[in-house]
């Protein structure tokens, strides 16, 4: 409250406070704001005054803006108003100056205080800090700060990706396309990897993020050439074999996959697309589909599904994705099973109707054992998903056969016992 009444252009008694309607009077005499985001809101007014008067900034008080509100998370509101009034005022010469010298000499600080504007989205305060580095000369201190992998993990331009703040992203394409070389701004920017080895563009697409998605394949198609963007953008996989197409599948984004889908229409074949994409397997060996399958994502089964009528034939539908096994010996049907989703259960076995025979169904599904000996009836017993045996037991009741159903529950009581079945 004190704050408020000190700001030169407030002359309101406390009188007037309380009829303004944004502050009581306490059971002590005191006023106080009915809301917290009120005094968030004059807190980040006052600290933009300070920025931007003319003057030089006390070091306590820069100190107490760059190391607790732009750090604090308790201060994330206040970081946000101050962002939205930093679009309308320019700091001055002199604080620029001041906050470039800061950032150098705390650099880790920076770092941190980077990563959580990129994350948070305060574009403003991200242009803010590369002004000041800027002001003072420390062009190079600034640049390492950004290309630098925070928790060794990712950079900025990752983070800002990955959390869908274009702004950001524009802001550091800006600053790049000035102090960056065309060399750092294509294997740093476009094509750098996070500790996974995902690019921006598929930390993008993991988390369904299309603006950006949209953002950076513009971008790429005006510094890479067709061959990069093709193989070290749209097919490029991470440590785990995975593609942008497989990370969509797995985030469970379907607008991010239909986008994805479109794009590799401009650089791919129609035989790359059903290879690198609906067929393509992870080291895991799991396709797109048996990766949604595993997952739990219903939604994506289905459109993976639809493209595929399309572009496959009944064999491949059949085989490379209905009986497809990954490196344990797991079809789609018992990677559903392992997670106790009826639905997507009940997904994979209304479309093996419709292309398997009643024998196929029941040889390939409800008795296909993995790796280990065990059908997806086993898996679900031993991950004590009850709603899927109970799930898979009642497709049983229809097709198998009386002795059929006596062996695996033979085999099950076998294995509670520790016996191998047999």
């Amino acid at each position: 409250m004190a704050l408020f009444q000190n700001i030169r252009e407030c002359s309101f008694s406390n009188e007037d406070l309380t009829r303004i309607g944004i502050v009581e009077v306490g059971h002590d005499g005191t006023l106080h704001f009915i809301h917290r985001t009120f005094a968030e809101y004059f807190v980040a007014n006052y600290l933009v005054n300070c920025l931007t008067d003319g003057k030089n900034i006390s070091e306590q008080v820069l100190d107490f803006i760059l190391k607790d509100i732009f750090l604090e998370l308790k201060h994330e509101v206040i970081r946000v108003f101050i962002d939205g009034l930093l679009l309308r005022c320019n700091p001055s010469d002199e604080v620029l100056k001041q906050s470039g010298n800061w950032i150098n000499d705390f650099r880790n600080h920076t770092k941190i205080i980077l990563h959580k504007a990129a994350r948070e989205g305060n574009a403003n305060i991200f242009g803010f800090l590369l002004e000041s580095a800027q002001a003072t000369g420390h062009t190079e201190s600034i640049k390492n700060l950004l290309l630098g992998k925070h928790n060794i993990s990712v950079n900025t331009w990752n983070t800002a990706a990955e959390s869908g703040k274009i702004e950001v992203i524009k802001k550091i394409w800006g600053w790049a396309e000035v102090k960056m070389t065309a060399h750092e701004i294509k294997y740093k920017l476009l094509l750098g990897t996070d500790s996974d080895g995902m690019t921006a563009w598929q930390n993008a697409a993991n988390k369904g993020k299309l603006d950006v998605m949209q953002k950076i394949w513009e971008l790429a198609k005006e510094r890479l050439t067709t061959e990069e963007i093709t193989n070290k953008m749209l097919l490029r996989t991470d440590i785990f074999g995975h593609n942008a197409w497989h990370t969509a599948a797995r985030g469970g984004n379907v607008d991010a996959m239909r986008e994805i889908w479109e794009m590799a229409k401009e650089t791919l074949t129609t035989e790359e697309i059903k290879n690198e994409m609906l067929l393509r397997t992870d080291v895991g060996g799991r396709n797109a589909w048996q990766i949604a399958a595993f997952e739990g994502k219903v939604l994506i089964m289905h459109e993976l599904w639809k493209l595929a009528k399309e572009s496959l034939t009944t064999e491949e539908i059949k085989n490379e994705m209905l009986l497809h096994t990954d490196v344990e010996g797991r079809n789609a049907w018992h990677l559903a099973a392992c997670w106790g989703n009826v639905d997507k259960m009940r997904k994979i076995w209304e479309l093996a109707k419709e292309r398997l025979t009643s024998e196929e169904i029941k040889n390939e599904m409800l008795l296909r054992t993995d790796h280990e000996g065990r059908n997806a009836w086993q898996i679900a017993q031993l991950e004590g998903e009850v709603y899927v045996i109970q799930e898979i037991w009642k497709l049983a009741k229809e097709i198998l056969t009386t002795e059929e159903k006596k062996m695996k529950c033979y085999y099950t009581q076998t294995m509670r016992e520790g016996t191998p079945g047999t």
